[in-house]
């Protein structure tokens, strides 16, 4: 079994406003994750990086990856517009002239990048992106109301499109703080405690994830300006312990370790990677993970209408909307960050 390990490392007190690099490149790691808070530099950070490597080395061009069509729209049109309008910050007076057309990214005339939607990685032939070295995924963790159409299935095999075989190249995914249950992060077996930032390392896999804080200087700019004062006088915390502080949205409020007492089992959900138990207690519902496939035979559904047998008959569609009712009223407790994003999936 693969294990992580855990270096607190803070950013508080230092002397950049915004996130670098540096530090976790030091690892010298192949898959290297960013989580923090928005508006940080996270993802200028990586495009400065993957720009500055293929001005070195012409055969290091990168790969830059989004969810679905609407991400890959966005990114690209007016020339790559949202793509290149904080390239002058980089102060490279090499570039003299960065845009897109069509699925390609071009520097000084010459293509230095594609574009790439995950969701239909299948379309790709690995040959096709050989001089690639570094991908990068922005955004791998949706935003809340944010479809996520691609799965960590089309996310692995992303990587198998572009880097096959090869044992060299980088691959960078960036992420605000959001879903500590995101698929992504439940394959790679990580647990991010609350409010632990630093390293999680797993070399036996070659990752390194950074759940960075923000710096002082950071968080004195972000509180001067507009929304910083908006939220900052704000008498609800959640913005700011998310937007100022970089913690995650899934805050603790919404997790339990123990069930209460008297907490009656109520029904059972499966999916064919997934099952889950939901008790009642006090008015709320509480989320365990089911361990015995074998028992409360009459208390389990299936989630999806094509794994629905005789025994397991789908889901009725009364039991999925009160569901989400808890849900939306936060009515709903979790054993871990994977079993919210279950129930997420399924309503």
């Amino acid at each position: 079994m693969c294990s992580w390990k855990f270096m607190e490392y803070s950013l508080y007190k230092s002397n950049e406003t915004y996130y670098s690099l540096r530090k976790i490149l030091s690892y010298n790691l192949p898959i290297n994750i960013i989580i923090g808070a928005r508006g940080y530099g996270k993802t200028f950070s990586v495009k400065r990086h993957v720009l500055l490597d293929y001005m070195k080395n012409p055969n290091r061009n990168f790969v830059w990856v989004r969810d679905n069509v609407d991400d890959i729209k966005k990114l690209t049109e007016g020339d790559g517009r949202k793509f290149v309008e904080d390239i002058h910050l980089m102060k490279i007076s090499a570039i003299q002239d960065v845009k897109m057309s069509g699925s390609f990214v071009y520097m000084n005339g010459d293509i230095c990048g594609d574009v790439l939607q995950e969701s239909v990685y299948q379309r790709y032939k690995g040959s096709s992106y050989q001089h690639c070295y570094n991908l990068v995924y922005d955004e791998f963790i949706p935003e809340k109301g944010r479809i996520k159409r691609a799965t960590v299935n089309a996310m692995i095999n992303t990587l198998s499109t572009v880097f096959r075989t090869r044992t060299d190249g980088r691959a960078f995914f960036t992420a605000n703080a959001l879903d500590r249950g995101d698929p992504f992060l439940e394959f790679l077996g990580v647990s991010i405690s609350p409010n632990a930032f630093g390293f999680y390392v797993n070399k036996d896999m070659g990752v390194v994830l950074h759940y960075a804080d923000n710096s002082e200087k950071f968080v004195k700019k972000n509180s001067q300006g507009l929304v910083g004062r908006l939220i900052l006088n704000s008498p609800t915390q959640k913005y700011k312990e998310n937007i100022m502080d970089g913690k995650f949205v899934d805050d603790d409020t919404l997790m339990f370790e123990r069930l209460p007492s008297k907490s009656t089992l109520r029904f059972i959900i499966e999916t064919p990677c997934q099952r889950a138990r939901f008790y009642y207690a006090k008015g709320k519902l509480y989320v365990t993970p089911d361990y015995n496939n074998d028992m409360y035979l009459d208390k389990r559904y299936v989630a999806n209408l094509e794994d629905a047998s005789f025994l397991k008959p789908v889901l009725p569609g009364y039991i999925r909307k009160k569901i989400k009712e808890y849900v939306e009223s936060n009515n709903v407790a979790y054993q871990s960050s994977f079993l919210k994003r279950f129930v997420l999936d399924v309503i």
